[in-house]
């Protein structure tokens, strides 16, 4: 049980220490993320290698077109069905930065960001992200005017396709299987 109640502890230790994390620019990609290099919604899947980070086939778990006040004007859901577009808000910096604060809070068994893009102009930039909470992201700057773009749409991206409800609960049950041999066996 003490050896348990230590790995929780560590466990809880760590995601504390990455959860001061900021976003950090991958690259800048010509073209749309999700409607255009990732595929199409709902089935946009981030793969490839960009600024010497690979995507390993990672899901859409949301995207978000916006008009030019900075109004949202359509949601798309990803891959996931917990995901109904609640759990994000945006707010703006100055007119013409390109600027876009989201916040992320995911509900219970909603998935962690691991990737965002930003379109703006003719071209999207990649970022990494801290997961949930809040973050700054930036259009790309268009190469015709050296000017900061507004934001067309933002799509997040997770790190692995979700796992259907049977498959799940058998993973439910084995990890409670195997805290129960641990338990027995110190008992």
């Amino acid at each position: 049980m003490r050896k348990l109640l230590l790995a929780t502890v560590a466990l809880a230790g760590s995601m504390l220490a990455t959860s001061g994390a900021q976003a950090a620019l991958i690259a800048t990609i010509p073209g749309n993320a999700c409607a255009g290099e990732f595929g199409t919604p709902p089935n946009c899947i981030a793969s490839g290698t960009y600024g010497g980070v690979t995507l390993n086939d990672t899901p859409l778990i949301a995207k978000f077109d916006f008009d030019n006040n900075g109004n949202v004007t359509a949601f798309t859901q990803g891959l996931f069905p917990t995901i109904d577009g609640s759990e994000f808000s945006f707010s703006y910096g100055p007119g013409g930065t390109g600027n876009v604060t989201y916040t992320y809070t995911p509900g219970a068994g909603d998935p962690l960001i691991q990737y965002v893009a930003v379109k703006g102009g003719p071209n999207f930039n990649l970022f990494t992200s801290p997961g949930s909470g809040s973050d700054t992201v930036n259009t790309p700057i268009n190469p015709n005017n050296q000017q900061f773009p507004g934001l067309s749409n933002i799509s997040f991206y997770d790190t692995q396709v979700p796992v259907s409800a049977p498959a799940g609960l058998a993973l439910l049950g084995a990890g409670l299987l195997g805290v129960g041999l641990l338990r027995r066996k110190e008992i």
